[in-house]
């Protein structure tokens, strides 16, 4: 099990990111059109007279989780696997249809509820998965 917390954004104030991507820093915007829907993404809020989160552009904090639930076939990856960890979560991943946090940080995102740049910040790369599922 394994959880964080991603900034809320705020409904009245956030921004659609096809708008604003060119606030937002060359690399993400790469991460962002790669694994994301950008037509669906939003970015935080500035707007100073926001009476709903103060400018903050975020208004709570949402569970981003990954929980594996173990089976004695994800356990024989594990064992008889020169990867160990690396290649059972691989295994959960790809053939158990596991939801990494990576996946559930960039379902939040499309679902216009996360900013792409604080989800960083708070969970991980956008990348992440890519980089150690093999």
């Amino acid at each position: 099990m394994n959880q964080s917390l991603a900034p809320v954004l705020c409904d009245k104030c956030k921004r659609p990111f096809s708008k604003f991507k060119s606030e937002v820093p060359d690399d993400l915007r790469e991460r962002i059109s790669e694994f994301c829907v950008p037509a669906g993404v939003y970015i935080a809020g500035k707007d100073p007279h926001c009476t709903k989160c103060g400018s903050l552009g975020i208004v709570d904090r949402t569970v981003v989780a990954e929980a594996v639930l173990t089976s004695q076939q994800l356990l024989n990856v594990y064992r008889h696997n020169d990867g160990g960890s690396s290649a059972a979560r691989s295994y959960w991943a790809q053939e158990m249809g596991g939801l990494t946090e990576c996946r559930h940080l960039i379902q939040k995102i499309n679902e216009e509820a996360a900013d792409p740049f604080m989800g960083e910040e708070a969970v991980c790369s956008l990348d992440e998965d890519s980089l150690i599922i093999v």
